[in-house]
């Protein structure tokens, strides 16, 4: 299958590409290299598909259709999977114009051009952002209670009514992938893992938000990834015209206080905590019911955090990584 991501420099674009070619896709990827969080690590992942692999990134803003819809034509792809966005929720007011350009405008571009053009397949990334703090717990995708508190958590959910009705105006099948709270190697450095376990192996203090007990779903990436691929491949079993969502997480939330102590535990170090207040859109706790994940593909996320910290932890002391952290991290 031809196969275009992207967001292929981030976090789950790069290792999506990289899983999809080494199961015999032919893939591409396509990023902007925003600069929201380090430029340096994105072109460090796109860099090393690349090397070993010969995977090409190709630096492109999903925004700007008038260039994307070329490549789009020429390479004439089965599926597209589009994770190119706007991260994160703390974006203060004067920048909310980066999750309209790239979240909406952006995403308008690549669902327009795909149906266009007739691709199969069309995946994107939602987020357990759509949810808020009025949905019940775990959370379901037949859920109607939908009243996102962050203005990116709204663009998600704006991507996902943009969905529906795109996919009844064409013959292109739709897929959103509502992620909750990835990790792992790579990962992104705006994100508290990776902050608190530098952290923890620089032996500086890390500053808490709230008094660590938000609880959060926390998703290994390879967990992640093999879910994605699984549901590509479900997907295209679909009538054309399908649209539906899917929750990527394992229905396992821990606290952020329990978080921290995995990390102390796994580090041997004991962490100085430095504490803020509570910011104002970040949700109570999130937990995925993977009843819909399961039926679809016989798979849930199954690494535990204590796992994944572990692997986390591992990357972040090679060689090639421990001296570029931190910076990353700034």
């Amino acid at each position: 299958m031809k196969i275009l991501v992207t967001g292929g420099a981030g976090f789950i674009g790069s290792s999506l590409l990289l899983e999809l070619h080494l199961r015999g896709h032919q893939v591409i990827g396509v990023d902007n290299f925003s600069d929201y969080y380090a430029v340096d690590l994105k072109k460090y992942r796109a860099r090393e598909i690349h090397r070993l692999h010969g995977i090409d990134t190709l630096e492109v803003d999903t925004a700007d259709k008038e260039r994307f819809l070329p490549i789009l034509k020429n390479y004439q792809p089965d599926t597209v999977i589009h994770l190119a966005a706007q991260p994160g929720i703390r974006l203060p007011i004067s920048a909310f114009s980066r999750y309209s350009h790239s979240n909406l405008l952006g995403f308008a571009s690549v669902a327009e051009s795909v149906c266009e053009l007739g691709i199969q397949n069309f995946l994107y990334a939602s987020s357990s952002s759509v949810y808020g703090n009025e949905a019940m717990l775990p959370y379901n995708e037949r859920e109607k209670n939908l009243n996102p508190i962050s203005y990116y958590g709204s663009t998600k959910l704006s991507n996902e009514i943009l969905s529906k009705t795109l996919s009844q105006l064409g013959s292109s099948r739709f897929r959103g992938l509502r992620f909750f709270t990835v990790y792992g190697p790579l990962g992104r450095p705006d994100m508290a893992m990776l902050r608190i376990l530098n952290s923890a192996l620089g032996n500086s203090k890390f500053e808490l938000f709230g008094n660590g007990q938000l609880k959060r779903d926390f998703t290994y990436i390879n967990d992640v990834v093999k879910s994605v691929v699984l549901l590509m491949g479900q997907l295209t079993t679909q009538p054309t015209g399908f649209n539906d969502v899917v929750n990527v997480g394992g229905g396992r939330p821990h606290s952020m206080s329990e978080l921290i102590e995995i990390i102390e535990n796994e580090t041997g170090t004991k962490l100085e905590i430095g504490k803020s207040e509570k910011i104002k859109v970040d949700v109570n706790a999130t937990s995925a019911d993977t009843t819909y994940l399961e039926n679809l593909i016989n798979f849930k996320p199954e690494v535990s955090l204590s796992q994944g910290v572990s692997l986390t932890v591992q990357w972040m002391k090679s060689p090639e990584i421990k001296d570029k952290i931190s910076e990353w991290i700034k």
